[in-house]
């Protein structure tokens, strides 16, 4: 199932997808920027939206696929050499570490 059907319909969590910010006028304000709402119907709601909804875009702060492949490569190496180690003792005690599914991307932040 795609990403897009399954956030075909839903319309909560979009209010950063579509916010825009500008400079706020006046000499006093000197940073401050001031959140602007993009209508959901205009041309560059949708084409916000339909960016949101396209699975080629960075994803919710998970780690880029390269870094992802990497790290994975990087564990399963140090896990062979683990067992390679135990294989030639019996003695030596294998410690692998057990990483969860998002490890890749707490290791990215």
């Amino acid at each position: 199932m795609s990403r897009t059907y399954r956030r075909k319909n839903q319309t909560h969590g979009l209010y950063w997808v579509l916010r825009d910010y500008t400079r706020a006028a006046g000499a006093t304000a000197g940073f401050m920027y001031v959140p602007v709402d993009i209508p959901a119907r205009s041309a560059e709601g949708r084409k916000r939206l339909a960016k949101y909804h396209s699975d080629h875009a960075f994803v919710d702060g998970q780690a880029p696929h390269w870094f992802r492949k990497l790290f994975k490569r990087r564990q399963r190496m140090g896990h062979l050499a683990e067992i390679a180690r135990w294989l030639k003792d019996s003695g030596y005690p294998v410690q692998c570490d057990p990483r969860t599914r998002h490890s890749a991307t707490w290791e990215w932040r």
